[in-house]
């Protein structure tokens, strides 16, 4: 198995483009603001007159801030890390330790989480079965809101770090890997399928105004 991230110049590609994710997550929260101060400026929830206007007033290029594509270019870099480094362990030890894995994982996430959920729960109040639902990464899966506003691409990422480990398993365990990883990446795509056939033209609506409703 060829160890393609020990060579500095290709973990320095992947650097770049988990940046360039975090630039268009932090270039689509910047426009976010610019938005929210209009809306403060004048109009109600629904006038989207002014907010428009200062949309159009962008340029074409910072269009692309209103899509997820940050998010996704952040998810697909640290999957594909994460797989890799997976697959790496269980070439070179024949297996993949769960336990310190998960461990390592759990122990950079959920205390500082826990300290997050007490201080939101300061300001909010919640029930019972949103707190369960968030403390088990679960809550947009029952279309609950997360607690923390920006939970659910850690939500996502749990999730992730759940599942992973166990396909790679699978996939190593397998005769056909190629064609059983080839048939996973198409199965990934339902979800998303299901969500643009059910979204009734959701998609379509600029990212504001589903925001502001």
């Amino acid at each position: 198995m060829p160890m393609l991230l020990d060579d500095q110049r290709n973990r320095q590609i992947l650097d770049g483009f988990r940046a360039i994710g975090i630039l268009l997550v932090i270039l689509f929260h910047s426009l976010l603001i610019s938005t929210k101060l209009v809306q403060k400026s004048g109009g109600t929830n629904n006038d989207f007159t002014g907010i428009d206007a200062l949309i159009d007033a962008f340029p074409r290029a910072l269009n692309i801030a209103w899509h997820a594509v940050g998010s996704e270019m952040i998810f697909l870099v640290s999957g594909f890390l994460l797989s890799y480094l997976l697959f790496r362990e269980y070439y070179r030890k024949g297996g993949i330790d769960l336990y310190d894995f998960f461990v390592r994982r759990l122990s950079r996430i959920i205390p500082l989480y826990l300290i997050a959920l007490m201080l939101y729960g300061l300001d909010m109040h919640y029930s019972l079965e949103d707190l369960a639902l968030n403390l088990l990464f679960i809550s947009k899966a029952f279309d609950m809101k997360t607690i923390i506003p920006v939970g659910w691409s850690l939500e996502v990422m749990m999730q992730v770090y759940v599942l992973l480990p166990f396909l790679v398993i699978l996939v190593m365990h397998n005769r056909r890997p190629v064609l059983l990883m080839s048939v996973l990446m198409l199965l990934s795509l339902l979800p998303r399928w299901i969500a643009l056939s059910l979204s009734q033209g959701e998609y379509l609506i600029p990212v504001y105004e589903l925001i502001y409703q």
